[in-house]
């Protein structure tokens, strides 16, 4: 397996490829200015539900993902299907709100710093496995090694890429979603779950209510 300096090389030798593509027409990628004091909360589930952050009402999340919802940093109430709970947010934090198997919610911190330069890549393990491998193809390197059940991992990327990843456990390939799409200024959630026993990879373009 290769170390994980050869995937920063790759990355680095691939953005040189297509800086010059790109600097004419990336222009629009950038996502507005964010408030810095202001916090950002999302949910993630399995399957369709409704969820409210803070007084923000999805009465069914079809997607299973809600976009981040712009909140003053206190105390935010979230409720999930039955299920409720909160998170102390903080200024210019990210967070998403997951709910276990025995339908309690956790609150997962982002990690993510917002970066015009760069393309913020966050991975999620919501299944039952205990530790997986998200490997680049392309790369022949992992993005995110051993990432534990029920935990997430965000990384930051020179962009723009567009990239494969495969979600491996003990060396073996589980699902693979391809062409990831990866733009100055965006976020990309790549996320393992498990949907009626079944795993599933799929991967979401990072999205802020307005």
């Amino acid at each position: 397996m290769f170390k994980t300096f050869h995937f920063a090389f790759f990355l680095i030798a691939s953005v040189l490829l297509s800086a010059v593509a790109a600097s004419a027409n990336d222009s629009g990628l950038y996502a507005k200015a964010l408030d810095p004091n202001s916090s950002f909360v999302r949910v993630l589930v399995s399957g369709k539900t409704a969820v409210r952050i803070d007084s923000k009402i999805y009465p069914q999340l079809e997607t299973g993902i809600s976009p981040y919802v712009v909140v003053s940093p206190s105390s935010v109430e979230v409720v999930i299907g039955d299920q409720s709970g909160t998170v102390q947010a903080k200024p210019g934090k990210f967070y998403t709100i997951v709910q276990n198997k025995s339908g309690e919610l956790k609150v997962i911190d982002d990690q993510i710093a917002v970066n015009p330069a760069k393309a913020s890549l966050s991975f999620y393990n919501l299944t039952d496995i205990s530790a997986l491998d998200f490997y680049v193809p392309q790369a022949k390197a992992n993005a995110v090694s051993a990432l534990a059940a029920g935990q997430a991992k965000t990384v930051q990327l020179k962009a723009p890429l567009t990239l494969d990843f495969s979600a491996m456990a003990d060396g073996a390939s589980q699902a693979t979603v391809h062409e990831v799409l990866l733009e100055r200024g965006s976020g990309t959630s790549i996320i393992a779950e498990n949907r009626d026993g079944t795993f599933h990879l799929r991967s979401v373009r990072n999205e802020i209510a307005h």
